[in-house]
């Protein structure tokens, strides 16, 4: 049964991939002709800018998995579930005004004042998008946790769709990056109620403020507290290259950049997969002593992770550029074909730390990657600016790879064997 029920979220999880795939692939290219590269380079430092408010969930999203994974009793469901929603809002409140203040700010900080119109109102609507996110992603999570994975991916099909109908539609209308946010903020929406509709169908629980209990949010934090830290640390890695770009180069070169991550991003949400949706499981594993089976199940899924990344990677090193050009046509500029082998690199490096990180997460024992994963996050921000200096956009990606190679690369994976084989 359990064998049937994975190769089902599986199946629906590729889908979702797929969409996730197509979308980009579809966009992109639309968005960087019509947009223009310096408006598609805004974009993608707003993205990167709201990254950084990912922050506030403060990891209790990843700890509200981990407890609704291993708990089946309807009052623990509902007394952490509410719990998270409430703290959740309290973070929300905090955030709005200080949203208000980066959103003035940010164009003279990175020197966009030509474009100040559109980067305030697109900066506030993709900040709303955030704010639905982080609420209503809980009943996501709530899917998730209870073996309804293949609703949650079905419904994030729904707004992909949503996307690549909306997006190249306003486009073609002559409309901007305003009404570009604006199709995202739709989808947003339609996915948020969609998630709420079929949690609440489909797993038993009650939003009351009778269930929000002060011992559950204290006990939250500090699991919550390392899984932030880890937050942190990925945010600043995969979003401060795009800022360090914006501030010592240039919005056009943020935009060539992030075509290349996102086209590697590509094989990397399709790898992370096949670790990602077990998450409940090993984590209902740990709980149940199930030590042996873990690091079974660890080291074959590690064998097809680096099996199918050096098939994976190795065709975006030898072909990757090609392929970009085919993406987003030949009269556009892309990477040189350094810096994209770095961000390669990094891919393939990134894709044998994640199965490791998984499982640890998974476990709860993320107290010691925490503190690896900042550890890269420093010395990727202070290599990156250092070397962005001498070598420019190939500095920053440089800097990327070595921070990786110098901590997490190897830190995270001997974390993992060496606490489990001290349980086996």
């Amino acid at each position: 049964m359990m064998s049937q029920k994975y190769t089902v979220n599986l199946i629906s999880t590729y889908l979702q991939q797929l969409m996730a795939i197509v979308t980009p692939l579809i966009l992109t290219p639309i968005m960087l002709h019509r947009m223009g590269t310096d408006m598609y380079g805004l974009w993608v430092l707003i993205g990167s800018l709201i990254g950084y408010f990912g922050l506030s969930h403060f990891g209790f999203g990843t700890t509200l998995l981990k407890e609704l994974s291993s708990h089946n009793d309807t009052i623990v469901i509902n007394s952490y579930l509410n719990t998270t929603i409430a703290f959740f809002v309290m973070v929300i409140m905090c955030l709005i005004p200080l949203s208000f203040f980066i959103a003035y700010a940010y164009p003279i900080w990175f020197d966009i004042q030509v474009y100040t119109t559109e980067a305030i109102n697109s900066f506030l609507i993709l900040f709303c998008i955030f704010l639905i996110n982080l609420l209503f992603n809980t009943f996501g999570i709530v899917l998730f946790a209870k073996g309804y994975l293949v609703y949650k991916n079905l419904i994030s099909i729904v707004g992909y769709i949503i996307l690549i109908i909306g997006v190249p539609f306003v486009l073609y209308k002559g409309l901007g990056i305003v009404s570009v946010a604006l199709v995202y903020l739709v989808s947003t929406v339609v996915v948020a109620s969609l998630q709420y509709i079929y949690a609440k169908k489909n797993v038993s629980f009650v939003l009351s403020k009778k269930y929000f209990d002060k011992q559950i949010l204290y006990s939250m934090f500090k699991p919550s507290f390392y899984y932030f830290i880890i937050n942190i640390a990925f945010i600043v890695v995969f979003h401060t290259d795009n800022i360090v770009i914006s501030s010592f180069l240039s919005l056009k070169l943020v935009a060539l950049y992030a075509i290349g991550f996102k086209l590697v991003n590509v094989s990397q949400n399709i790898l992370f997969k096949i670790v990602d949706i077990l998450v409940p499981s090993i984590a209902k594993m740990y709980s149940d002593h199930k030590y042996r089976e873990i690091l079974k199940l660890h080291n074959k899924i590690q064998i097809y992770s680096i099996s199918l990344g050096i098939v994976g990677y190795g065709i975006l090193y030898i072909y990757g550029i090609d392929i970009i050009y085919l993406w987003i046509g030949k009269d556009q500029q892309v990477l040189s074909e350094d810096v994209f082998h770095l961000i390669v690199l990094f891919g393939f490096i990134h894709n044998w730390v994640h199965t490791s990180g998984m499982f640890i997460t998974a476990m709860g024992i993320h107290k010691k990657n925490a503190y690896y994963s900042i550890y890269e996050a420093c010395l990727n921000i202070t290599l990156s600016v250092i070397l962005v200096h001498y070598y420019g956009l190939l500095g920053v990606a440089l800097g990327t790879v070595l921070s990786s190679l110098l901590t997490t690369g190897w830190l995270t994976p001997r974390l993992f064997y060496k606490h489990i084989k001290m349980k086996v």
